[in-house]
């Protein structure tokens, strides 16, 4: 469960990755330390300051962990959230052709979110959770041979549970995703029209809509709890049950004489330690397999085509020329605009009326650059409107709809939001 693609997106930041791998490491042998030195003090040979030391270098790692995840939390949203944020500039104002607002929104806020806990916490736990067994393996094997293969040999068992669960649940979380979405398109879309809905008496039916998909969202989430719990419990039983085979077999060698106190409270006492990592693992395995998910459905817009943008600068105060314009929306029975000339001089005041229906807003969005004519052509003085840079016509022209909402503040304040003066 390494997405390669996205360490390539991240590129330096990767490192916090390794930067967490080598602290936990470190925790580590602070841990295997404190415990050596209190095998020794409880069986009568001082070690405080091993004691001491042990701890110092298992908290200092614990803390560095946490720096080192919180920048690395820190930079993959920066990241991301700039990759798209760029994205959406090259797609231009008429983006909404190719997602939708509430898969946008889901897609910065709880997507990024997602990917930040695969990147800053799954990872590393990925590769310590194998560096971690292999290292007490080393130290102990030569302590007790056999308690610490029975050890090493029970470990594997954990990510094979892991893998089986993971194919059960990979087709569960595509449907728990896929409802996900449709319940947040479907709220996005009953409260951007909520007047609408209140004007024909229709509230009711949207309420109802809205319960019926909450329900069957809340039903698959449950579906997804009951599989992450399950698999909790059995990871717990394969963890502690091998840790107490382990804790058996070096009683055994006590009784047998092979080896003595200290280090059979070393064994005893660091036994658990071999599958702890692993298990952690698995606690983390739902934030791996959503940060997979959210990353596959960033990169699906990442890879959306662009269509080709011009590079001419915006002409400075010139007229614009609306020439046999045309436009229908996808799946509409007659065209918005049909055939529609006119000329906007660079001076002066400019209104368009007409009745409600007639094509207004659609051809304020059409001048706008938020939709592509069906037929016809715009031009700025003389030049045509797909020629123009896309972020310079942003910055010239400015869509002030009638469902605009205003900040605290005046008027003035608002506007200068976009570009303070």
């Amino acid at each position: 469960m390494i997405k390669t693609r996205l360490l390539k997106q991240l590129g330096s930041s990767s490192r916090y990755i390794l930067w967490q791998i080598l602290c936990q490491w470190l925790a580590l042998l602070g841990q295997i330390a404190f415990i050596f030195a209190l095998a020794k003090i409880l069986t009568g040979h001082p070690a405080w300051l091993l004691l001491l030391l042990g701890a110092a270098v298992q908290l200092l790692g614990q803390y560095a962990y946490n720096q080192a995840s919180f920048r690395a939390s820190a930079r993959v949203k920066e990241v991301l959230r700039g990759k798209i944020y760029a994205k959406l500039l090259r797609l231009g104002s008429s983006f909404q052709e190719s997602i939708k607002p509430s898969e946008l929104v889901q897609l910065t806020g709880e997507g990024i979110e997602s990917v930040d806990s695969y990147f800053s916490r799954y990872l590393s736990q990925f590769a310590y959770a194998f560096l971690a067994p292999l290292t007490l393996f080393a130290v102990f094997v030569r302590i007790d041979a056999p308690a610490s293969i029975t050890l090493l040999c029970a470990v594997p068992l954990i990510p094979i549970v892991i893998m089986v669960v993971m194919l059960v649940a990979k087709k569960i979380l595509n449907r728990y995703f896929a409802i996900y979405h449709q319940l947040a398109d479907t709220f996005l879309e009953k409260m951007q029209g909520m007047t609408s809905l209140k004007v024909y008496g229709a509230d009711s039916q949207a309420e109802a809509e809205l319960a019926a998909e909450s329900e069957h969202f809340r039903r698959i989430t449950m579906k997804v709890l009951t599989m992450q719990l399950l698999s909790t419990v059995v990871m717990d039983t394969v963890a502690y049950g091998g840790a107490a085979c382990g804790i058996a077999v070096a009683l055994n060698e006590i009784r047998l004489g092979r080896i003595g106190r200290q280090e059979a409270i070393v064994l005893i006492l660091l036994a658990a330690a071999y599958f702890l990592p692993m298990r952690q693992l698995g606690s983390y395995f739902h934030i791996g397999m959503n940060g997979m998910k959210a990353s596959d459905q960033i990169f699906a817009f990442l890879d959306l085509p662009e269509a080709a943008s011009g590079q001419a600068p915006v002409p400075d105060k010139t007229d614009i020329a609306v020439r046999g314009l045309s436009f229908t929306y996808p799946g509409a029975d007659k065209p918005a605009l049909s055939q529609i000339s006119l000329t906007i001089p660079a001076a002066g005041f400019t209104a368009i009326v007409g009745l409600s229906g007639s094509g207004k807003s659609t051809l304020a969005t059409l001048l706008a650059g938020r939709q592509k004519a069906s037929q016809g052509q715009i031009t700025v003085g003389g030049l045509p409107l797909d020629q123009i840079s896309a972020s310079g016509w942003l910055q010239a022209v400015t869509l002030v709809s009638a469902d605009s909402y205003l900040f605290k503040g005046s008027v003035r304040d608002n506007l200068l939001m976009a570009g303070p003066a």
